[in-house]
């Protein structure tokens, strides 16, 4: 191997960091571990052992159970979707309606589930919500086991899209509350 390629690879490691790229870091790391995303991760954990859901956990270390399985689902959801997100040139952040109608903030709200904003400010289909949650719903599968598959990963991909419209209805709707 020729010193020159050692160099050139160590180069591209010790690159200085764009402020573009500062701002999806950024974003990543708020995505994943906000106070929001933190509370949203254990809450579920706390359902999930209220319902004993699966049933082969336990409630007492079932919890655990459940709460590192949230945890690997949400960091699998966020990483492909904010990779994606860059990669795609999409924005898939949640941005409130400036309307004045519930009804048409309540529709934002559940759209902007699967739809994004590109370079231009465009609403596009949203492929890195889509398989951002997918990749959390069929990581919750692995992690459950007991002949969970393939199905169990859709279902728990579809069930998540659905957790990301409620989250934005929250935004929408009850954050605003909380605001000066």
């Amino acid at each position: 191997m020729r010193p020159g390629c050692c160099l050139a690879s160590l180069a591209v490691i010790v690159a200085p960091i764009t402020a573009h790229a500062q701002d999806l870091l950024h974003t990543y790391l708020r995505d994943e571990f906000s106070p929001f995303a933190m509370a949203s991760v254990t809450l579920g954990a706390g359902v999930g052992t209220l319902q004993r859901s699966p049933s082969w956990w336990d409630r007492d270390e079932g919890f655990g159970y459940r709460l590192g399985t949230n945890f690997a689902a949400h960091t699998a959801d966020v990483t492909v979707r904010d990779g994606l997100a860059a990669v795609m040139h999409q924005d898939p952040s949640y941005v409130r309606c400036g309307c004045r109608n519930v009804f048409a903030r309540a529709g934002h709200a559940v759209v902007s589930s699967f739809l994004a904003r590109n370079d231009n400010g465009n609403y596009v289909l949203g492929v890195p919500q889509i398989a951002g949650a997918y990749a959390g719903g069929f990581t919750t599968a692995a992690f459950y086991g007991h002949g969970e598959g393939w199905q169990g990963g859709l279902r728990f991909g579809t069930e998540s899209i659905g957790e990301h419209a409620g989250f934005n209805l929250i935004k929408e709707f009850v954050f605003p509350l909380f605001k000066h």
